[in-house]
């Protein structure tokens, strides 16, 4: 359910199922620091994403994450009970100073509101309610929590589904998610919020790493490169990735004149880049100077 991530949400809520109730409170500390306080030993470390949690005892990593659910899919781990399967599956994605500004915008009410309704759908052949939400404010980020409730058509099986969302002021958004049958729900939402309590982000490393590009972009740089792709495509791409917050380029002052074209030395710093031959850095000032000169608006 990709749509999880277009808004935030948590803390566990006691909220009446369809109403517009919800729990939200402020905080004046990080959005970790109930984990930086207790100095768990962390038995999953994620140097990529910078992030380290302790799973339930006994739930284990899956290597090979199914298809379905990869997209941005960063760990996903099963209790490996065949008769009563349960997941909590982490998500990753940088998210564009428009969402931040936005949570930190809107009211808590019209935020719960936006989840709920993002959250709800209907599925090939299933149903998604969302049930209760709440939002909880620190000095670094907003967390968010709702429980939704899918329903399966094919076999009239339920899905209960706790939602924890941390979007963090310095443009990054994490969401875990315990899956569970209605009857195993209760005992793995207090496993699920036990590890959501351990969980932490080193947002320091985030910080150093704020500027790179995902490796996949480099297809489309290679494709451009190769006129395999048209110039208007490849720059609405590139728009596309930094307004979404996939790309992010450092502040980037407009030149005096705008220019109609690409020039020749970017698309060679295109193929450069794809091929490893420049880095990161050297192919961002190329994207800089397409905004400066506003033949990418942004």
């Amino acid at each position: 359910m990709n749509k999880i991530y277009l808004l935030p949400v948590l803390l566990f809520v006691c909220i009446l199922t369809y109403t517009n109730l919800a729990f939200a409170t402020n905080h004046s500390t990080s959005i970790f620091s109930y984990s930086l306080s207790r100095g768990y030993s962390n038995s999953y470390n994620d140097a990529i994403h910078n992030f380290s949690i302790t799973p339930p005892i006994d739930w284990n990593p899956v290597r090979n994450i199914p298809d379905k659910i990869s997209n941005n899919t960063i760990a996903v781990f099963s209790n490996n009970d065949k008769n009563h399967l349960a997941t909590i599956v982490i998500f990753y994605r940088p998210i564009s100073q428009n969402i931040t500004d936005a949570i930190n915008k809107y009211s808590d009410k019209d935020i719960i509101y936006s989840v709920s309704q993002e959250l709800s759908g209907n599925g090939q052949d299933s149903k998604t309610s969302a049930l209760k939400g709440a939002i909880d404010r620190y000095t670094d980020g907003v967390r968010v929590a709702t429980i939704t409730e899918t329903n399966y058509s094919s076999d009239n099986s339920t899905s209960i589904s706790e939602n924890i969302m941390y979007f963090l002021n310095n443009g990054n958004q994490y969401t875990l998610i315990l899956t569970s049958n209605p009857n195993d729900f209760d005992k793995n939402s207090v496993l699920f919020e036990n590890s959501a309590n351990s969980f932490l982000v080193n947002q320091t490393s985030m910080k150093n790493q704020q500027h790179m590009i995902p490796s996949w972009v480099k297809n489309n740089a290679k494709l451009w490169s190769e006129s395999s792709i048209s110039d208007s495509d490849f720059i609405k791409g590139i728009q596309y990735l930094i307004s979404s917050g996939i790309m992010k380029i450092p502040q980037t002052q407009y030149g005096p004149h705008q220019s109609s074209g690409i020039p020749l030395w970017i698309k060679n710093n295109a193929k450069f880049w794809s091929e490893g031959q420049i880095s990161d850095d050297e192919f961002v000032k190329g994207i800089q100077y397409l905004v400066s000169s506003e033949i990418i608006k942004v």
